[in-house]
């Protein structure tokens, strides 16, 4: 098995990808609206949009925000795949970030060298690699329609013209700890799968039991 404080890096980065990803799930910056290129009239009013609320900035200063104002069934099937993918991660970077805790030496919950820690971070690499598979899978469905509405002359009358959001590269960040944890689970975890317990059917001799044995075994053959 690789070394612990890998497991504690990894265990860093999995905090890191788990809170990455829920905050940017819930805040309204996957997209927001350029002033430059928006409707003069409008286009001084920064708009905000997330795959959970609709925000805009008031000329008095405040900030109102509303569930895209319609049942969940007639959102856009692009937010509605966004956002059941983004739950689907947070859920599994979670259970990833609570798997690796059980793994690292400082644990005393499960038994030291005991088969589970190995079945655990091979898991744990697996939910990780999920969890990438689907933040990409909805961040890159989601840009996609951000860069066709910002090109495609059937929205140029619209008010608003949208870019790329901060929360999109904060997932995007996390996708790369989240794959680099996964990696390093997964190969710590299939390097030495065998613990040095299941050599000897759960038994480990001591040192001094095979130095015993060894003298024995000598002096039957200067017996014989």
């Amino acid at each position: 098995m690789i070394r612990q404080p890998a497991y504690f890096g990894t265990l860093a980065l999995n905090i890191l990808v788990h809170y990455g990803i829920l905050i940017s799930t819930g805040l309204p910056y996957w997209r927001y609206s350029s002033w430059q290129i928006s409707n003069p009239l409008y286009g001084r009013i920064p708009t905000f949009d997330g795959i959970w609320w609709q925000c805009m900035s008031l000329k008095d200063g405040g900030f109102t925000c509303n569930n895209y104002g319609m049942p969940s069934l007639f959102i856009d099937p692009v937010i509605q795949a966004a956002r059941g993918l983004m739950v689907v991660s947070c859920i599994l970077s979670f259970l990833a970030m609570l798997m690796n805790m059980l793994i690292i030496d400082s644990c005393i919950i499960l038994p030291p060298n005991a088969k589970i820690r190995y079945i655990l971070a091979l898991t744990s690499g697996i939910f990780q690699l999920v969890t990438c598979l689907c933040s990409l899978v909805a961040t890159a469905y989601y840009g996609w329609k951000i860069t066709y509405e910002y090109y495609s002359p059937l929205y140029s009358e619209r008010e608003f013209t949208y870019m790329y959001g901060p929360c999109l590269y904060l997932i995007w960040i996390s996708m790369f700890f989240a794959l680099i944890a996964a990696v390093i689970l997964i190969v710590g975890a299939c390097k030495d799968r065998r613990t040095p317990e299941d050599d000897f059917g759960g038994y480990r001799p001591s040192s001094l039991a095979l130095a015993d044995f060894s003298r024995s075994m000598k002096t039957k053959e200067e017996y014989i």
